[in-house]
């Protein structure tokens, strides 16, 4: 009879002042999935009740590589923060979003992207924004925010309270993660934040990025920073420069049912899994390691 095996569990578990996580096989397991890595780093065991039709396998492999360090899930958000020599925006949002599944015992590294504007619902009441939300009319009255707005709400709210930068953007970080996770059932156990000036260094720090782009770009600086570009489509290499350009430029394929975001996520994509095989490969970049690399780019990567 269903319930058993946790009514049995749960005698040991009071014993041990350990929580009973509740999961059945034939409906999804995303939410205990979260609840264990976002949990992993506070337990050294866990024990399994009842066979594979209530506890499947996968989610008994994803809760041992959990507790063993061995899978990570990283949030990867791109700061809007930019500076220029002829005009200083602060302006802390997050249009770039990533979730990052990296398996360091079978080497493998697989990301998705979390759409900027996935809408999500807030929890908690601290979260009061400088703009209303749209409420959804089935959700009991909550409100629903867009993504990049999580990590642009927590940057300012701890300005506000008297951080500096680098505390505020740890505190816009984890705003963002809170929406990742939300959206994606998936528990962020870490996250990098990089912002507009140092993905510029880092991209000429290594030579330079290969990119195929799928689309011409014609980019327009709103704030007359710098000069318009223009970038052929096709195989190349970018500097630090324009691959910031192709990373922000948004091209509609609208004719294939494509807006503009979903195009851009497709060219960050690609450019990120470049980035990560070029970290792979640090050495022959001239640099020992992927922290040189990080290390030589600034200090406005901030990871946790």
């Amino acid at each position: 009879a269903k319930g058993v095996d946790a009514l049995t569990a749960s005698a040991l578990l009071a014993k041990n002042d350990a929580p009973l996580v509740l999961v059945e096989g034939t409906t999804s397991t995303v939410a205990a999935n979260a609840f264990i890595c976002d949990n992993s780093k506070a337990f050294d065991k866990a024990f399994v009740f009842g066979g594979t039709a209530v506890c499947p396998d996968s989610l008994i492999s994803e809760i041992d590589k959990a507790l063993r360090g061995v899978v990570h899930y990283v949030a990867v958000i791109g700061s809007d923060y930019w500076t220029s020599s002829k005009t200083k925006l602060h302006l802390q949002g997050s249009d770039l979003m990533m979730l990052m599944r990296v398996d360091t015992e079978t080497a493998a590294v697989s990301f998705l992207s979390v759409p900027r504007d996935t809408y999500y619902v807030q929890k908690g009441d601290d979260f009061q924004p400088n703009y209303p939300g749209e409420t959804c009319s089935n959700c009991s009255g909550k409100t629903w925010y867009k993504a990049n707005y999580a990590f642009h709400y927590g940057y300012y709210q701890a300005k506000s309270d008297g951080a500096d930068h680098a505390q505020a953007t740890n505190a816009g970080a984890v705003k963002a993660c809170e929406a990742i996770s939300e959206i994606t059932q998936v528990g962020v156990t870490d996250y990098v934040v990089c912002d507009l000036m140092t993905f510029q260094k880092i991209i000429d720090l290594i030579g330079g990025l290969q990119i195929d782009l799928p689309y011409d770009i014609d980019y327009f600086f709103y704030d007359k920073s710098h000069e318009d570009v223009h970038l052929d489509a096709g195989e190349q290499t970018l500097d630090g420069f324009n691959s910031m350009v192709a990373a922000r430029s948004r091209v509609s394929y609208r004719e294939y049912g494509l807006d503009e975001d979903a195009t851009r996520q497709v060219v960050d994509r690609q450019m990120f899994g470049n980035l990560i095989k070029v970290a792979l490969n640090s050495d022959k970049i001239g640099m020992g390691s992927t922290g040189d690399l990080l290390n030589k780019s600034g200090s406005h990567v901030v990871m946790f």
